[in-house]
């Protein structure tokens, strides 16, 4: 578990750096671009992510589960993947551009999906490096570099904003900081890369067939969990996409939460995972802890100071996204769970089972859209509304199916019962912060939590021992404690 912990550490670091970044940018950029130029920026980004799934083909999270069985090939693997993603991403590149063309998209959105599409060449390649780290569960260096990163975008992007740039001159400088990781990870693993047997198409052969299952996951993620942006386009326009994007990005931050987590986890899932050993158990819980602890507050919290959040930072221009944080909040512990549940799935090798609910997912999400947009708009002047509902109601199906594959006797009843521990005391945040609804924002927050710190020592969801040996694990770079070591079942 010292692997583990150690990778936890470093990715909540990580993490907690990135928000600060993010928030940064959501506080700035979308108020100097508008809704109109934010919902422009935002269904580029998604355009060219469906090039990117191409490209991307699941490799990260085979290399991942495959070399973290068997670490021998580490270096033959890399190098051959990475030639492989430079001639898939290079041409999905191109087709992007192409399309976009074909589709007569204006000039200004040609240039941004030309700008996103060389950020995802960069991304590509950068996944392949990530796959070997986390088979190897070395994540400290890419999560440092992934936060440089994301702090060079954004404090650059900001400041052309600032100087009169364009949303295309922002979305450049944003996309060229992903060059950064990409190379701080190349260099870390020039030892292993220097150990491969030079070109072997053989390899190519086992990244395509290994990673289908995966890359049938990320479609269909991608579908029901992108598909939403494309028909509010179509059916409300650029204005109402930017009302979506923003309240999805603030809502999205804690859910990150999970996926790194998760990541941090899944190289030692996937090495325990063929025979599910009392180990395995113990990490699985493990992670549903600390994903729960942290996403049932903050979902009640998001939903609580949304109207006075958004008001204050962002006017009236974006007061349509007030319901729509509001809604979804709802599924932020949903996602976490979605997130935790879907990578024991795929460590117990279950990734087809898990296949056919995705695909439940991505037919059901469009389906519903049809009739919730056009329904919010004549009802709410909104159709994000419906989209969001959508949304929830979309990983309520896939939090389902995760329950019916995952096998009696990985997921305890210790672990349950915190969650519903945990739901009591972010509700007591619930009539304190309504009660102070008019005073300032930060009043009502820091209420909220000290409110829900309260009550989650009067539940025992936490412990003044496990606050100790959590900092007293940071302090020895990352020993977070351990199932058995955490009070989850007091």
């Amino acid at each position: 578990m010292s692997a583990v912990k150690r990778n936890v550490a470093w990715l909540l670091l990580s993490q907690g750096a990135t928000w600060i970044a993010s928030i940064l940018t959501l506080l700035i950029v979308p108020n100097e671009l508008g809704d109109q130029l934010f919902g422009d920026l935002s269904f580029a980004l998604v355009y060219v992510s469906v090039f990117g799934l191409v490209a991307t083909y699941g490799t990260s999270e085979f290399l991942t589960k495959t070399l973290a069985r068997a670490t021998g090939d580490t270096g033959h693997y890399l190098y051959n993947t990475l030639i492989l993603k430079l001639i898939a991403s290079l041409t999905a590149c191109s087709l992007a551009v192409a399309l976009g063309v074909l589709l007569n998209f204006d000039r200004e959105r040609i240039l941004l999906v030309a700008v996103f599409a060389m950020g995802m060449v960069f991304t590509v390649l950068n996944n392949v490096m990530l796959g070997g780290y986390q088979a190897l569960q070395r994540m400290g260096r890419p999560a440092f570099w992934n936060a440089i990163s994301l702090y060079v975008g954004a404090i650059s992007g900001i400041m052309v904003l600032f100087l009169g740039g364009s949303v295309v001159a922002y979305a450049l400088v944003f996309n060229l900081a992903l060059a950064i990781p990409l190379v701080g990870n190349s260099l870390g693993l020039r030892e292993e890369l220097g150990t491969s047997r030079g070109l072997d198409r053989r390899v190519w052969g086992h990244v395509i067939r290994g990673g289908f299952p995966f890359f049938i996951l990320s479609g269909l993620s991608l579908i029901y969990g992108s598909v939403d942006i494309a028909m509010l386009e179509v059916f409300a326009g650029t204005e109402t996409v930017g009302w979506y994007a923003l309240a999805y990005r603030w809502v999205g931050m804690p859910a990150l939460f999970a996926v790194s987590v998760a990541t941090a986890f899944f190289p030692a899932l996937s090495a325990e995972g063929a025979a599910i050993s009392d180990a395995f158990r113990s990490m699985a819980n493990r992670a549903l802890y600390v994903v729960l602890i942290v996403a049932i507050p903050a979902a009640t919290g998001i939903g609580l100071v949304a109207r006075d959040f958004i008001s204050l930072v962002y006017g009236s221009d974006f007061e349509q996204a007030v319901p729509l944080i509001q809604l979804m909040a709802i599924a932020i512990p949903i996602i976490g769970l979605d997130v935790v549940l879907g990578t024991v799935v795929v460590a117990i090798d279950r990734q087809r089972q898990w296949m056919m609910f995705s695909m439940a997912a991505a037919v059901f999400n469009p389906l519903a859209n049809l009739v919730a947009i056009p329904y919010a708009m004549d009802r709410y002047d909104n159709g994000a509304i419906g989209a969001a509902f959508t949304t929830v109601l979309t990983e309520g199906i896939l939090m389902v199916g995760a329950f019916v594959i995952i096998p009696r006797g990985i997921l305890g009843r210790q672990a349950m019962g915190v969650g519903f521990r945990v739901v009591a005391a972010s509700a007591a945040m619930v009539p304190v912060v309504l009660a102070l609804g008019s005073t300032p924002l930060y009043t009502q927050i820091g209420a909220g939590a000290i409110v829900y710190t309260m009550a989650s020592f009067g539940l025992k969801t936490i412990s003044t021992d496990e606050i100790r040996q959590l900092r007293r694990g940071l302090a020895n770079r990352g020993a977070l404690p351990s199932a058995d070591e955490a009070t989850i079942d007091s």
